[in-house]
């Protein structure tokens, strides 16, 4: 089956190390058109790659080596959450942005926990998208004024607000896992190579970040987001 993906030169006289590199996944060809025309409007940023499979992703990462990968979530093939979790796990050096139409809490919570930097909706304005691609870009997290308020406003799950948008970060990631497999600290450490003191910085940090109050709350929640399988 032919595959939905285009590639692009650097405009002429422009070097890439001096743009914000982009790679677009988006499955709506017209879309994809309009973003990529919108993006590179914007001074010193440059659309290197379009794709509207999520199979295409790794392989272009590889190749191209974007600073920042645009994802949607309904995707043919592997889904943008998919495709953020493998580019979490392998290329952690790249920054991920959600652009969406979806707003619900386990989207949200999946893409925070996956490291993603900024989670906009596709009516999101052009100023707001620029914004989150060059926080994205230097290495800050971004949220727009409608994920800040339903982030803010939705308690559902942990009976706290989930607050600001900070993703955890790969170690934290691993240090969630072997805390939902029922391991203690002392044995973390030994796993991870550290010392127990910075597996307790560890934990206080997820659970800051992530507004969990205790250990239970966050099996609960690397069993919801399927760090582990219950």
């Amino acid at each position: 089956m032919a595959t939905d993906l285009r590639m692009f030169l650097p405009r002429k006289g422009e070097m890439m190390d001096e743009t914000i590199s982009i790679l677009y996944v988006e499955d709506d060809e017209l879309m994809r058109a309009g973003m990529r025309f919108l993006l590179e409007k914007m001074p010193g940023i440059e659309v290197v790659a379009e794709c509207g499979n999520g199979r295409d992703v790794l392989g272009l990462v590889l190749r191209l080596r974007p600073r920042v990968v645009i994802l949607d979530i309904a995707l043919p093939g592997l889904n943008g959450l998919e495709v953020a979790a493998l580019l979490h796990r392998e290329h952690a050096n790249v920054a991920m942005i959600i652009l969406t139409g979806y707003l619900e809490t386990e989207y949200v919570r999946r893409a925070q926990s996956l490291g993603v930097f900024a989670y906009l909706l596709k009516d999101s304005s052009l100023a707001e998208l620029e914004m989150a691609v060059r926080a994205a870009a230097s290495g800050k997290s971004y949220v727009t004024s409608c994920v800040s308020k339903y982030l803010w406003e939705n308690q559902r799950d942990t009976g706290a607000p989930l607050g600001t948008w900070e993703p955890i970060t790969p170690r934290h990631r691993e240090v969630l896992t072997l805390v939902a497999e029922g391991k203690t600290n002392k044995e973390i450490a030994l796993v991870l190579a550290v010392s127990v003191k910075t597996i307790d910085k560890h934990r206080t940090e997820l659970m800051r970040r992530l507004h969990i109050h205790n250990t239970a709350g966050l099996v609960r929640y690397a069993t919801r987001n399927r760090f582990v399988t219950a």
